[in-house]
């Protein structure tokens, strides 16, 4: 009996330890740091020190100007090539170096066509801190980063960059929910200073397989408003507008970092010229944005 029961109480033993095994085993299984489809995705930007991305940007817009009943276009293109690399954390927020390895950009109009002087850019390099929800805080560094082009004279990059990364929404998002987020772009063309704001409703639209990467597809309408002032030949000039398209862009959910995005967008602008009798100049614009990792 007593080997019954020995064996009875071993048994039950190992029946507790076998269920606090199975019990510990569960509690130890942290779940992913994003989340996952059913609850909810943690959508954030996880980058370790020394990643390296690199990316392409291109940039297509074309603008028709009506004066006194005649219209003028002009078109510009730029394309980046650049590389993305974490340097570690700032307080709460991603260090990253920024080095543009290459950048093409024309320009064609009434005046000609113009080939951008690009070799001083080639090479260079510009800190930004970025927060895990997308926020690009400081590119003060890229302001001195310029090139020329024709009669536009000499640009900044920083523009080019002020949007480059998507917000994201900072809580967690299944298919079908919404989130908004607004940039900022401020834009010096010699002449006029010009700032965009564009407030985007975003929705997590689906999932979908890119290049091998899983990612989060995210569905934006885009909708914004276009201000500025500037001077021609001594004149004042005012500029009023508004803008509204689409994106489209995937987020590679696991990893945490953008894989590719595409917007369309359409503008309608109003500018001013206030010298004697007040001039109206409508200006209607398109544009196009394409940024995809190729490595």
């Amino acid at each position: 009996m007593k080997s019954i029961r020995r064996l009875y109480v071993y048994a039950t033993l190992l029946l507790a330890v076998c269920a606090v095994s199975a019990l510990t085993g569960c509690a130890g299984k942290k779940p992913p740091v994003w989340g996952d489809t059913k609850s909810g995705l943690i959508l954030e930007y996880r980058m370790n020190p020394g990643d390296v991305l690199k990316y392409e940007m291109i940039q297509e817009g074309t603008e028709k100007v009506e004066v006194m009943g005649q219209t003028t276009e002009s078109a510009t293109n730029k394309t980046y090539v650049y590389t993305v690399e974490a340097k570690g954390m700032k307080g709460d927020y991603h260090l990253l170096e920024i080095t543009v390895e290459s950048l093409v950009a024309s320009m064609k109009n009434v005046q000609g066509e113009f080939a951008a002087e690009t070799e001083d850019v080639a090479g260079e390099s510009f800190d930004m801190t970025l927060s895990a929800l997308g926020d690009e805080v400081d590119l003060s560094d890229a302001e001195s980063i310029e090139y020329g082009i024709g009669p536009l004279g000499d640009r900044s990059i920083k523009s080019d960059f002020e949007a480059a990364f998507p917000d994201l929404a900072g809580k967690p998002v299944k298919v079908g929910d919404s989130w908004a987020s607004t940039d900022t772009i401020n834009i010096d063309q010699g002449n006029a200073q010009i700032k965009i704001i564009s407030e985007n409703a975003n929705t997590l639209d689906g999932y979908e397989t890119v290049d091998g990467v899983e990612c989060a597809r995210i569905v934006a309408d885009v909708t914004g408003t276009v201000s500025g002032e500037g001077e021609q030949m001594g004149a004042p000039l005012v500029f009023e507008g508004t803008m509204s398209g689409t994106e489209i862009w995937y987020f590679a959910y696991k990893e945490g970092h953008l894989v590719s995005s595409e917007s369309d967008v359409n503008t309608d602008i109003m500018v001013t010229v206030q010298a004697g009798q007040e001039m109206k100049i409508p200006i209607k614009g398109t544009a196009r944005f394409e940024i995809r990792l190729i490595e």
